[in-house]
């Protein structure tokens, strides 16, 4: 299930308001939304204006609540939303490769994450934008035991 904001699958609550949007079964004319990139932090910003378009045309008033603007439809709201939507996207990628490159960081330091790893196992295969890099480690180092290193 993925509901990182990259697609809609594993979203099921957008899921489930699109298709009640789209078969008319929904008795609102307004949605409040956060902000503009919480439609999602899609690859493709015309998805996210899609979405929106869907609700517009089934006569449904999208107010974003933290934004400096109001969705009325005018020139700025939608320039600022044109700006927004890539922004959310390149945000989305720029944390994806941080949070790669500190995996990777950890995993060089011998600090294994999530579950225990199996006894004696001192082989990792990290698969990175080069390719396949694998890292053998003198000792596996649980996070747990890192911690009471530094204590």
């Amino acid at each position: 299930m993925d509901a990182s904001g990259l697609n809609i699958t594993g979203r099921s609550g957008l899921n489930q308001l699109m298709t009640d949007v789209e078969n008319k079964q929904v008795d609102f004319n307004s949605l409040l939304v956060y902000d503009v990139s919480r439609w999602g932090r899609f690859q493709n910003v015309d998805e996210s204006a899609y979405y929106e378009y869907i609700l517009k045309r089934a006569g449904i008033r999208v107010h974003y609540c933290a934004e400096q603007f109001e969705n009325d439809g005018s020139m700025s709201p939608s320039v600022l939303k044109t700006l927004k939507r890539p922004l959310a996207a390149e945000y989305s990628r720029e944390l994806s490769v941080k949070v790669f490159s500190g995996q990777c960081l950890l995993i060089e330091l011998g600090i294994c994450q999530g579950g225990h790893a199996l006894q004696d196992a001192d082989i990792f295969a990290v698969a990175g934008p080069e390719g396949l890099a694998v890292l053998v480690l003198a000792k596996p180092v649980h996070m747990e035991d890192a911690r009471h290193d530094r204590e």
